[in-house]
């Protein structure tokens, strides 16, 4: 007699570290720059190079990429840019893994700060935060029914199972021509540049995902004149694209991560060799989970008529739906000038990254607590320091 069985996939966190690396160190302005006035903003990110697991640690290399928006010690103070990055390779302690470990990583860009040593010279200190964790994929089988003669009583028991049918990283890759509109001036210089997700839904199809969202650009810019007056341009850019992946079906569950992974903003020369052009080429880095909903009969208990039967038993762990929800809540608050901050004649972007800090289970739902970092970079009415940014956070709990 042999017991029919049904297999159930899963992924499961094996072992999990968490660290802090903080970074600093004194950077030269290029030559080819104008020497600092005034710092105004700042933004980086991290590229993981080199993540190798070896008995007992894990070592960590990688970059990270930073910009500096600042006034020029000019007659003018016109905004200016320069770019620069900061090599890091850590050893991280992480007890249980071994070499033949496939580590997972992911890193998040806590603070960074840029201060003003001298007129050529930028103090640049980073947080860093580092998530290891390790991955194993388990098979579970539940025997649902028996093959045989022999008379055999059984117990059954309902099993609502989330079955794991795709397990992969890919990418996702948007690349356009965005054409400024016929009001806006000729770009001489790209000064800065920002990309976010605003929206991005997936959803699955027989055979592939479809992927659903927008992108927010914006783009501060020298005009191409004798003044080189500095201008802005906002805009969003809709994404609809379909992702082949094998062995899915519509109205299976998703579950994706979504993140940049690569970004290059470029302007370009139009037909008629004017610079209106600007380039986008975006890689969003994709964890795609799928899962199919299986409703057993598995067999609980069991007795022999004719004669004595031994049941062994084993423990499995499965995973279950309790509930999927979308939910948006919306954040406000008000923010002031600091004394000595230009007054503000105009705002040109406001940019926002959110930081979710606890999740935590209750009796009548799930609470999310974070903060919203927000940089608002705005005109001034002064003519001596023509743009200034109001940098705040905000904190929300839904």
């Amino acid at each position: 007699m042999e017991f029919l069985k049904k297999s159930i996939h899963m992924d499961q966190i094996g072992c999990e570290e968490q660290t802090q690396i903080t970074l600093e160190d004194d950077v030269n302005i290029a030559d080819a720059k104008p020497d600092v006035y005034q710092v105004v903003t700042q933004q980086g990110h991290i590229e993981l190079e080199e993540v190798r697991a070896s008995d007992g640690h894990v070592h960590v290399k990688g970059v990270l990429h930073f910009k500096v928006l600042y006034l020029a010690d000019e007659e003018t103070h016109h905004p200016a840019c320069m770019e620069g990055e900061l090599a890091f390779e850590e050893q991280i302690l992480m007890g249980s893994v071994s070499g033949t470990d496939q580590v997972q990583a992911q890193a998040i860009l806590e603070d960074l700060s840029v201060g003003m040593i001298n007129s050529r010279k930028l103090s640049v200190q980073a947080l860093l935060q580092i998530r290891l964790f390790t991955e194993r994929m388990k098979q579970l089988d539940v025997a649902v029914g028996l093959d045989g003669t022999e008379q055999i009583e059984v117990k059954k028991k309902d099993l609502q199972a989330l079955d794991l049918i795709v397990a992969k990283k890919d990418i996702l890759r948007v690349k356009k021509d965005l054409l400024l509109p016929g009001g806006m001036p000729n770009i001489f210089a790209l000064l800065w540049k920002s990309c976010q997700i605003r929206e991005m839904t997936f959803r699955v199809l027989d055979g592939k995902l479809q992927a659903t969202g927008e992108l927010s650009l914006f783009f501060f810019y020298e005009e191409e004149s004798e003044t080189k007056k500095a201008v802005w341009y906002e805009t969003t850019v809709p994404v609809s694209v379909a992702i082949e992946c094998q062995g899915v079906r519509e109205g299976m569950l998703e579950q994706i991560g979504c993140s940049i992974g690569h970004l290059e903003i470029e302007a370009k020369a139009d037909e008629d060799g004017e610079e209106r052009v600007i380039l986008l080429d975006l890689v969003l880095d994709l964890d795609i989970r799928i899962y199919e909903e299986t409703n057993l009969s598995m067999i609980e208990d069991l007795y022999g008529v004719a004669k004595q039967a031994d049941v062994v038993r084993g423990k499995g762990q499965y995973r279950r739906l309790l509930v999927k929800n979308t939910a948006k809540t919306r954040v406000s608050d008000q923010f002031s000038i600091s004394p000595g901050m230009p007054q503000i004649q105009q705002i040109c972007g406001s940019f926002g990254e959110v930081f979710v800090q606890e999740i935590k289970k209750q009796s009548d739902g799930v609470l999310v607590k974070g903060t919203v970092n927000v940089q608002i970079l705005y005109e001034s009415a002064e003519e001596e320091v023509p743009c200034g940014c109001l940098k705040g956070e905000l904190v929300f709990e839904e």
